[in-house]
């Protein structure tokens, strides 16, 4: 009898424990935080006029599928140049804040660059629950002879001392979006010198 019930008492505390462990799992998981990027949105993409700032005498020639590592000399830029900036807003569907969220683009095969959010031009930011902000991903300089073929992007410290790229075709990007609490969003998109240097998208990663 008592042997019986000592039994059923440990099996009662191992179900308990049990439960109580799958009832905190799927807490966490129903109030994660979730980076989507809603790619066939109208306002996936904000295009705004600002400034940047070039200091550089050489430019980068990008070729697909990847930036070539020689450079070709040409004239000094000036300071604070105006450029159209292309923001992509990055949204929070979850149920909790999202933190320490990054964005960093693939350039290439072991080429990558960490890009900067356009509040405050800081490498981090936080994504409330049901909200979303934008990343600063690369601009088009403005006013310029090979105007719209050259490219700049912007550092995790925002638009300062950049180096620029003259696109001689279409260039292919990848954007990585991390955070501390929650799974990676990855997505794929195309810059186009025969469409002043708009994006599109490129479905599968």
């Amino acid at each position: 009898m008592w042997q019986n019930t000592g039994f059923w008492f440990a099996i009662g505390i191992i179900v308990g424990i049990i439960l109580e462990y799958a009832g905190r799992l799927f807490f966490e998981w129903f109030y994660r935080p979730i980076l989507r990027v809603h790619v066939e949105a109208d306002d996936v993409w904000w295009d705004v006029k600002t400034e940047a700032n070039l200091a550089v005498t050489q430019v980068y020639t990008a070729l697909v599928p990847q930036l070539v590592d020689s450079i070709i000399p040409t004239e000094p830029y000036a300071d604070d140049i105006p450029i159209r900036a292309y923001r992509l807003r990055v949204n929070n569907d979850g149920r909790r804040a999202a933190d320490n969220v990054t964005g960093t683009v693939e350039l290439a095969p072991r080429i990558e660059r960490r890009i900067c959010w356009y509040i405050g031009n800081t490498a981090t930011t936080t994504i409330n629950a049901h909200d979303w902000s934008y990343l600063d991903v690369y601009g088009v300089i403005l006013g310029r002879s090979d105007e719209p073929s050259t490219i700049c992007m912007p550092t995790e410290n925002g638009w300062q001392k950049l180096t620029v790229m003259r696109l001689t075709s279409t260039f292919d990007v990848r954007l990585r979006i991390t955070a501390r609490n929650t799974a990676l969003q990855r997505v794929h998109f195309r810059i186009d010198p025969k469409n002043k240097c708009r994006p599109y998208w490129v479905h599968g990663v």
